[in-house]
């Protein structure tokens, strides 16, 4: 048998106070008005609490969408940085047989900190610039990775194994 926890007031669930009960909902989950650590009140079914579905107020969860590791999601170099990991590490992304599933790897320290990272490979020249392996087979690590154009990447391109370069036909 499952082990029932019990909510009892003044408990804490993540960012959530217990203050009271507060009723049934529909679908017969008990319900309790919480306080969030910023103030906020909101009531909140038993089973969102015990799952820590609801871990805090949604302005709160709002807050910390906006920024990580002290930069905004929005911010270019963080995008980056999560493309560089996903696109090395999950199966479900679209190029990831072309890293992930060829060995390539990103090092511990970048994949583990966004701000190393950041203080490795800041500041990025211009938008037209991206993140470019010099070793096309190498690794994303210090020493293996620049800013560069996109003519400058077409130099280290990895080509088909079909592929042939052009040759022009004198007559």
């Amino acid at each position: 048998m499952m082990d029932r926890i019990v909510i009892k007031i003044g408990q804490r669930f993540n960012h959530w106070l217990v203050l009271a009960g507060a009723g049934k909902a529909k679908d017969r989950h008990s319900l309790f008005l919480c306080r969030c650590d910023c103030g906020k009140r909101a009531i909140i079914q038993s089973n969102n609490l015990k799952a820590g579905k609801s871990t805090r107020c949604k302005s709160c969860q709002a807050k910390k969408k906006n920024t990580t590791h002290g930069a905004s999601v929005g911010d270019p170099l963080y995008g980056i940085w999560q493309t560089m990991i996903q696109r090395c590490t999950n199966p479900r992304r679209e190029k990831y047989r072309y890293y992930g599933d060829r060995g390539i790897k990103v090092c511990d320290r970048w994949r583990k900190s966004f701000e190393v990272f950041r203080s490795d490979l800041s500041p990025r020249p211009s938008p037209k610039y991206t993140l470019d392996r010099i070793n096309n087979d190498g690794d994303y690590e210090p020493g293996n990775v620049r800013w560069a154009t996109a003519k400058e990447q077409a130099q280290t391109r990895r080509r088909p194994k079909h592929w042939r370069p052009k040759v022009k036909e004198i007559d």
